[in-house]
């Protein structure tokens, strides 16, 4: 029986990993810091066959966690799976023992090939940057793949556009009339705060887009809300971006949409009807 663990802030990631490679004699251990990580190998007294590691997790660098363990003369094979996708991370993971590095969104028979083949042992692997490093995959093609799991897996999956502005009366949706170069300094700011987004990008000008595999129409109102709470967290530390206000909108496949144009045109009208309707208020509470 092989021993595997990972380590990763976001539930939804650890499931999927379990779910792709808990078989063929495989267990996999689920932990989401480094506090769990300790006492799991602990309980498990180190016979652990591979660590499967997000190095940018929400509280924690996973690279000082590898460090710590080292310290703590653990040596166990680990590989990443991470949401940084630079090619410094990369150096940096391989320096400190790395034997593999997926970004996500990752194809699952590669990954679960490699998983397998590292769990037993197999040494000729290397570790080799993946060749779209620096590249992003377009939001539409990874929800595409999101949406054909989630039919496969029979499991929800939702996604929150967010949008900031300053004055109701001057936002838009409309590309032409807005600023990039703040889009860029914003989303660079909150990208962070976005909770356990599978993907969260850019969408056209002063909105933001978020996938969330295996989150419910429940589950979204109630992270929509922590979202808004984290950014606004984040402004308050930001003169630039402190007198600027954000709002959300949210959609669950399958109950809005069948497919990715159907689900984001839906998020689309959502937003505008939600402009609207503030617009309306503001306007009643001047009058």
């Amino acid at each position: 029986m092989k021993n595997i663990i990972i380590l990763d802030n976001r539930p939804y990631i650890r499931y999927r990993v379990k779910d792709l490679i808990e078989k063929n004699g495989m267990v996999v251990h689920e932990v989401s810091n480094s506090s769990q990580l300790y006492n799991k190998l602990s309980e498990l007294k180190n016979k652990v066959d591979l660590l499967i590691l997000e190095i940018n997790l929400k509280d924690e660098d996973g690279i000082d966690i590898i460090k710590k363990l080292k310290r703590k003369n653990i040596n166990i094979p680990f590989m990443v799976l991470t949401s940084l996708n630079t090619r410094d991370a990369f150096i940096k993971s391989v320096k400190e023992g790395a034997i593999d590095y997926f970004i996500k969104p990752f194809d699952d028979k590669i990954f679960y090939d490699r998983v397998v083949r590292h769990a037993e042992g197999d040494k000729t692997i290397q570790a080799i940057p993946d060749k779209n490093f620096e590249k992003e995959i377009s939001f539409k093609d990874y929800l595409e793949e999101e949406i054909h799991k989630a039919e496969i897996g029979k499991y929800k999956l939702s996604i929150v556009m967010s949008i900031f502005f300053k004055s109701l009366k001057d936002v838009t949706l409309d590309i032409e009339n807005d600023n990039l170069i703040m889009t860029d300094y914003i989303y660079n700011k909150i990208k962070n705060a976005a909770m356990d987004a599978g993907k969260f990008s850019k969408y056209g000008s002063r909105t933001f887009i978020g996938a969330y595999p295996m989150c419910n129409e429940i589950e979204v109102k109630d992270l929509s809300k922590e979202m808004i709470e984290n950014f606004n967290k984040v402004k308050e530390n930001d003169s630039i971006i402190r007198d600027y206000y954000f709002d959300n909108v949210y959609v669950t496949f399958p109950n809005e949409g069948k497919n990715k144009e159907e689900l984001l045109d839906r998020l689309t009208e959502k937003m505008q009807e939600n402009i609207k309707e503030k617009r309306k208020k503001a306007n009643k509470n001047l009058n």
